[in-house]
């Protein structure tokens, strides 16, 4: 009966430890999520297909955290990472990322270089998405895990996640409003030749001019004009033209002279015929 007792106080006693444990544990769990109510939230996005689009992950009621660990899930059907950027939490040497962006799930993995906790909030990574050209016309959640949060002494902190979404809409008609024609008129084009200037310089051609040029344009050369000068010359001393006014005197004199003789030789006729007649 003794015996019977003594193990009945020894489970007891060993439930009663257990749920203290719990208790505690419990407890710390609790007053650890009243300190921090940290909160890891994805953005939600919207872009259409063959566009990309930026999800940022932000940190908010940070408590004092030395390292974290979470991980992202997607569709790579319809979404393509091409791209991450760091945030402000912790710094690029404190950050590691995978190899490749092509994994199944993307895995965030950042430790603080020194031994001290960072309170900051605000931008913990930014992943850009392509969206590929065979999606739907639908939103794709954007998933969270925390894997891990801890601080500086090795303590578990809780953090809440939030997730996004990208959101593939139908690609827009441009309708921006085309501009207005210029109707302008057009001047018409200016047709009218381009006479050279005239040459007003007296006297014989320029030197540059040689005499098969004058002689095909129309002119004369020096010799043809004082040839033709002489000629001219000759011609009126030999038969004076009619008409010509030069010489007025010399036509009078002729006249008188004709006139004189003719009448001279009328006379004369005249008086050998009366001398016959007698």
């Amino acid at each position: 009966m003794e015996a019977k007792k003594t193990s009945s106080i020894r489970k007891k006693l060993t439930a009663f430890c257990m749920l203290c444990i719990l208790f505690i544990v419990c407890i710390g769990t609790l007053t650890v999520y009243a300190q921090g109510g940290a909160k890891l939230t994805a953005s939600a996005g919207t872009a259409q297909q063959g566009k990309t689009v930026a999800v940022t992950f932000t940190l908010e009621g940070n408590p004092g955290i030395w390292g974290l660990k979470f991980r992202v899930g997607y569709d790579h059907s319809a979404l393509k990472l091409t791209s991450v950027t760091n945030g402000t939490i912790f710094s690029d040497g404190d950050v590691t990322l995978p190899e490749t962006l092509d994994k199944e799930q993307f895995v965030y993995l950042a430790s603080a270089n020194k031994l001290e906790n960072t309170s900051a909030n605000g931008t913990m990574v930014i992943m850009n998405f392509t969206v590929v050209d065979s999606a739907q016309m639908q939103a794709y959640p954007i998933t969270l895990e925390v894997i891990q949060a801890i601080n500086v002494d090795g303590d578990e902190i809780a953090m809440a996640v939030e997730n996004g979404s990208v959101t593939v809409k139908a690609i827009e008609p441009d309708n921006t409003p085309a501009p207005p024609a210029d109707n302008t008129p057009v001047p018409p084009a200016n047709n009218t030749p381009v006479l050279p200037p005239a040459d007003n310089t007296q006297g014989l051609p320029s030197a540059g001019y040689s005499q098969q040029t004058m002689q095909s344009s129309g002119g004369q050369t020096e010799n043809e004009a004082a040839q033709r000068k002489k000629t001219d010359d000759k011609k009126k001393k030999q038969s004076p033209r009619t008409g010509d006014s030069s010489t007025p005197a010399v036509w009078i004199i002729c006249t008188l002279a004709g006139g004189s003789a003719f009448s001279i030789v009328c006379t004369d006729r005249r008086r050998k015929n009366t001398k016959a007649d007698r």
